[in-house]
């Protein structure tokens, strides 16, 4: 069923699109009281944590989700809250551990996991559990791809946000969800992640071609299928966004997910996240 959808014509899958009224631009329409729940709590992890004898070390509060829903837009957004509470954050992004594009290139797929330096991400995030106040980490920029070093400075900071694909995922050499105190899953439509994936895509100095870009989109919905919605289940909450970037918090209880999403040529946008 997988191959059948990965042999849609480009024009019919674009036909698709239109008819079903997918390229819809989405507004910044988020309010302080959508995400009032999800701060709550973590407040609660904060200030238990402060009062812990067990350990000094930040909490971790996880984001998964798939490729362009926006969990570096809801961490940013997360981090303004807290602070407007004089809780302190830093962030940590996935995607600023993988490898560079010139050795992307050489994997079989732009998504294979292997483009993740895994065992550097696990050592930033064993080094946060461990109490270190000064970590080393690479940075990369999403535009332009150049890399980069930065120091996380954790002396004073009371939670970090680290968001990523795999963040809720509990099996090698992905095995994230063991540093996770709280674990959030973001979610949306199909067709909201390929009109954001692609307005993002126009941002770039040099944007792929229509039919990079559908190549890369079936790329995101293979990892989507195989790596990230199998961690749904993990989650202590699931944030869903709207096409107008509105949120709503539920609990995640007794979530139950298929190893794979079932895939068909015509029903792609009814895949949700």
């Amino acid at each position: 069923m997988l191959n059948k959808m990965l042999n849609i014509p480009l024009a019919n899958f674009f036909k698709c699109l239109f008819v079903l009224n997918l390229f819809v631009v989405p507004c910044k329409g988020w309010t302080e009281e959508e995400l009032k729940p999800i701060i709550e709590v973590i407040q609660g992890i904060v200030e238990k944590s402060k009062t812990s004898d067990l350990s000094t070390a930040p909490p971790i509060i996880a984001i998964g989700g798939c490729a362009g829903v926006g969990k570096s837009t809801i961490t940013q957004l997360l981090q303004f809250e807290l602070s407007e509470l004089g809780i302190s954050s830093v962030a940590i992004c996935q995607d600023h551990y993988c490898l560079s594009q010139k050795e992307i290139m050489q994997l079989p797929s732009e998504m294979d996991p292997r483009r993740t330096q895994w065992n550097k991400l696990l050592d930033t995030l064993t080094s946060i559990r461990n109490g270190e106040t000064e970590i080393s980490k690479p940075i990369i920029n999403q535009l332009t791809k150049e890399i980069g070093q930065e120091t996380l400075q954790l002396a004073n900071v009371d939670c970090v946000i680290f968001e990523g694909s795999s963040a809720l995922a509990d099996w090698p050499p992905m095995n994230l969800l063991q540093y996770a105190d709280l674990k959030i899953y973001l979610e949306t439509s199909l067709e909201n992640i390929y009109d954001w994936k692609w307005q993002r895509e126009l941002k770039k100095p040099v944007p792929r071609s229509s039919q990079a870009f559908y190549q890369h989109m079936i790329e995101i919905v293979k990892d989507f299928a195989f790596h990230v919605y199998p961690t749904r289940k993990n989650s202590d909450y699931i944030i869903q966004v709207d096409s107008f970037h509105h949120y709503s918090t539920s609990k995640a209880e007794g979530v139950k997910v298929r190893p794979e999403p079932d895939f068909t040529p015509f029903r792609l946008e009814l895949l949700t996240y």
